[in-house]
């Protein structure tokens, strides 16, 4: 296809007579070609290309047959020529929209925008004039004749003059801007299409259609200083920055050239799509693009290495290509789609970095840092994308702002894989590097375990999403309290509004929005900083708050306003207030951010609204002055407190539908569902007590108490804690899962006369609750277990009496706490004993009083009593130590094999030497 395609066959369809060109017989034969190759773009498909960074991101219709684009120098408008009505419109760059249009001559071609931005010059092809535009007032305030058929049209960096190629003469008109007039022509070579002026202002170039050249013009003297050769007849042409080389497009051949201005030489040559006919330079010279009109695309070229590095897809016979000065857009002018096509630029962003992932409550939580480089694009938001073995399982959105994300209703035990994008105007990022968290499946809390001074009158409560800190309002001292959930400790306060109610964080745990009842306005606090960092003025009396899944907006209800307002969280800032009527309390977001629920306690009704528009969807009837409501993960269902007549409501979210009402306690008001879905809590405000509702029979299978007047609870993200708010006793009630204790250890039985004295060491797991008590258990052998009665104790020893002596018996001991008995110690057995009295044997007979020695002769005394003591006590000694050797000593320094064993070498030295020796070894054993 001939380089002279796109003017030559212009020149037809314009009804231009062939004879008035000075090639007609060659024109004829282009337009043929050019007409084929029209035909053929209609029925083809658009060649598609490799994905890409830059892309085409918007279409500007409207435009009947645009032929060339010129920015502003800011970049905030564009100005696009319409040959096919003769017109220029006008563009604003920020909302891609038509706002004003210009009458100029006939068939205009190409514009050109002075430095100041004042002036716009337009060439009109088939009459041989340029209108001059005023910007500012969008009227054409000048028409100068130039050559025939001018095409091209260029200003110098100084504004001062413009240049305007005349394809059909051959030559150059310099137009002064001062007086709009013709002050110079300048001879070229043949059928001058395209110009560039150089950044001094010094040189014109000017590619020749007709000629294999490019003329070079002084602009001082309007005189040709050279005339540089090129390969084939060209078409557009840029400079590079410096001035130092110009790029010229070889239409024919599908190339650019690269040529040395001062050589005068080419000195590289890059392949682009078919048939090239205009190119535009970045402000920095590193890229360039082509329009390639018969392939449908744009190239994307590297100028330091000389090669494409991307190709898009704009539509059929794209003709112009002008880069926004911002950098960020190219206007592509698509004269086969009547439109111009916007192209992102800017590269997306590299990927977030530092991605963990923490397992929760059938959950995982996600942080990430924001992408190292985001190509001078700000990020717009992020994709957080979880996967099983089987593949994408969910995603989740998150806003500009956040850096964490919970990702819910996920299975317990499975091992998932979770990648984050970055998004720009640009596109988005690659994935970050996979991390991986399995959810934990945790038993539920059922019991008060403690409890933590937070201040007076706490009332809302929420819990920071990596679960290591509770923030508490406190509607008196007007606070809000940090509590560091693993010391029970208030690390510090942040002074609020007045009549602080409720909070409700950023995903990301960033931020905190409280409501104020009085004043009207909403605190936002800077978690990190722990202070106030803005105050938002919204409805009166605002009461309920919750935030976005992706974190973008804040929704605030007014109780006694009746509106519901939005805050950017980005900003800080009202996005809008809509009036529902009633008195709005509770709101909750649905987990895709789609839908809004809010409670209507002076209508008994729950509101629901469009989120992105606020359109009601419907109002569903519920129980008496309804205060709060809650949902499930998975969003299919709604929860409402009714605090007048002790019920909560389930609603179906899909269909609207009231589901069940269930009986719970007195006074309901807050509530929350578990992280699993698996249940409900619901705090009964006249009960000082918590109801579980399980969530798939609808029924309460327990009630436990916590502290005066509760009145919010939430969750930790695993799931295994929860907090309740104790507005009269200014505590927050720890609530976590107990159990009946583990089995006490060590069990050692004593035994002594007529009882057994026992120790145990506590158990290793209390349940989760303190150990209050042990029931301690015995029996002898084939008897029934009996507790022995020794009081409520939480000492690890006991002695049980009232048992016979010489029988065996086994104990056991178990712990107690306010769950419930544990299961049982290990056995541990013992006999007990009569103990034996020495004394007995030493008694006289007959009642006679014992008397001691009244000789020294000891040698004496043993004669005479040898015979006694040898046959009159024999037996009285033997019958003791028959009896010693049958009771067991309860003497803790001695133990019963030792004692025996000391008693009989006592009975063997008392049989060797008589009574004298007696009286000393019952003093001994009497002492010991």
């Amino acid at each position: 296809m001939s380089p002279t395609l796109r003017p030559l066959s212009l020149s037809r369809a314009w009804g231009e007579s062939p004879a008035s060109s000075p090639a007609s017989s060659l024109l004829r034969r282009w337009f043929t070609a050019a007409l084929v190759a029209a035909l053929m773009l209609v029925t083809a498909a658009v060649v598609s290309p490799p994905a890409s960074a830059v892309a085409v991101a918007g279409t500007i219709s409207g435009i009947a047959k645009p032929t060339g684009v010129a920015f502003s120098p800011d970049g905030s408008i564009a100005y696009v020529t319409d040959l096919g009505a003769n017109r220029v419109r006008v563009v604003d760059t920020a909302t891609e929209t038509i706002i004003a249009t210009v009458a100029v001559g006939t068939a205009p071609y190409a514009i050109a925008v002075t430095p100041d931005g004042t002036r716009a010059y337009v060439t009109n092809c088939t009459n041989g004039t340029v209108s001059v535009i005023d910007t500012s007032s969008a009227t054409v305030i000048a028409t100068v004749a130039v050559g025939t058929t001018p095409y091209g049209i260029a200003v110098t960096p100084d504004g001062s003059k413009a240049y305007v190629t005349n394809y059909s003469t051959n030559n150059v008109s310099v137009i002064d801007t001062a007086t709009n007039s013709v002050t110079a022509t300048v001879a070229t070579g043949a059928g001058p299409v395209d110009l560039a002026v150089s950044p001094d202002g010094s040189k014109v170039y000017t590619s020749n259609a007709n000629s294999p050249t490019m003329t070079v013009i002084d602009t001082a003297t309007h005189t040709v200083t050279a005339t540089i050769p090129t390969e084939r007849y060209n078409y557009g042409i840029a400079l590079s920055p410096d001035g130092t080389k110009a790029y010229v497009l070889l239409a024919s051949l599908d190339r650019v050239d690269v040529i040395d201005i001062a050589a005068e030489t080419t000195i590289a040559s890059v392949p682009v799509g078919d048939n090239p006919l205009y190119i535009a330079a970045s402000a920095d010279g590193s890229t360039l693009y082509t329009a390639n009109q018969s392939d449908g695309t744009v190239s994307v070229i590297d100028t330091a290495t000389a090669t494409v590095t991307e190709t898009v897809a704009v539509g059929r016979y794209p003709f112009d290509i002008a880069v926004n000065p911002n950098g960020e857009t190219a206007y592509v002018a698509v004269w086969g789609d009547s439109a111009v096509k916007v192209i992102n630029l800017a590269a997306a962003p590299t990927a977030p970095t530092s991605v963990t992932a923490t397992a929760g409550e059938s959950s995982v939580f996600v942080t990430w840092d924001e992408p190292v480089d985001d190509d001078g694009e700000d990020v717009t938001g992020y994709t957080v994308t979880v996967s099983d073995s089987s593949g994408v399982v969910a995603t989740a959105q998150a806003g500009p702002e956040l850096r964490g994300r919970t990702i819910g209703d996920l299975e317990n035990g499975v091992e998932y894989a979770v990648t984050v994008t970055a998004t720009s105007a640009a596109g988005t990022s690659p994935a970050s590097s996979a991390v991986t968290a399995t959810p934990v499946d945790a038993a539920g809390p059922n019991a008060e375990t403690g409890t933590i001074d937070a201040g007076a009158g706490p009332w809302g409560v929420a819990v920071s999403p990596d679960g290591s800190t509770a923030y508490v309002v406190n509607h008196d001292p007007e606070t809000v309290s940090v509590v560091d959930v693993a010391t029970g400790t208030v690390t510090h306060t942040i002074t609020v509004g007045t009549w602080p109610s409720a909070i409700a964080l950023t995903p990301d745990g960033a931020k905190a929005y409280v409501t104020n009842g009085l004043g009207g306005i909403v605190s936002v606090i800077d978690t990190a900083a722990g202070a106030v960092i803005a105050t938002v003025t919204v409805g009166t009396y605002p009461y309920g708050v919750t935030i976005s899944p992706d974190g973008t907006i804040a929704y605030v209800t007014a109780f006694n306003g009746g509106t519901v307002t939005g805050i950017d969280t980005a900003t800080d800032t009202v996005l809008f207030t809509e009036t529902i009527g009633g008195n709005p309390a509770g709101i909750v977001s649905s987990p895709d951010g789609e839908t809004l629920y809010v409670v209507d306690l002076g209508g008994a009704r729950i509101v629901v609204l469009e989120a992105a528009t606020q359109h009601t969807l419907a109002r569903i009837p519920v129980g008496a002055d309804p205060y709060n409501i809650a949902i499930s993960p998975d969003g299919a269902t709604l929860y409402v407190s009714n605090s007048s007549d002790d019920t909560v409501t389930a609603i179906d979210a899909a269909t609207y539908g009231v589901l069940d009402t269930i009986a719970v306690g007195a006074s309901p008001y807050g509530l929350a569902v578990t992280p699993d879905g698996t249940a409900v809590y619901v705090l009964n405000g006249s009960d000082d007590s918590v109801s579980v509702i399980d969530t798939a029979t609808a029924m309460v299978t327990r009630t436990f108490d916590v502290g005066d007047r509760p009145y919010r609870i939430a969750f930790a993200p695993d799931g295994t804690t929860a907090y309740v708010t104790n507005f009269f006793d200014g505590t927050l009630s720890v609530v976590t899962f107990t159990t009946t204790p583990a089995a006490p250890t060590a069990l050692v039985a004593t035994p002594d006369d007529a009882s057994v004295a026992l120790t145990w060491d506590a158990p290793a797991d209390d349940g989760g609750l303190p150990v209050t008590d042990y029931v301690v258990e015995f029996r002898a052998a084939g008897d029934a277990w009996a507790a022995f009665d020794d009081g409520v104790s939480a000492a690890t020893s006991a002695t049980v009496t009232g048992l016979t002596n010489d029988t065996m018996y086994e104990f056991r001991v178990s712990a107690v706490n306010a769950h419930g008995t544990g299961v049982a110690s290990a056995t541990a057995t013992a006999t007990p004993v009569t103990p034996v009295t020495v004394e007995d044997a030493d008694q006289p007979d007959d009642g006679e009083a014992a008397t001691p020695a009244e000789s020294d002769d000891s040698d004496a005394l043993a004669t005479s009593d040898s015979a006694d003591a040898s046959a009159g006590r024999s037996e009285e000694l033997a019958a003791a130590d028959t009896a010693s050797e049958e009771t067991v000593s309860t003497d803790d320094e001695l133990a019963a094999t030792g004692a025996n064993g000391a008693f009989s070498i006592v009975l063997a030295l008392v049989l060797a030497l008589g009574g004298a020796a007696l009286l000393a070894v019952r003093r001994v054993y009497a002492e010991r």
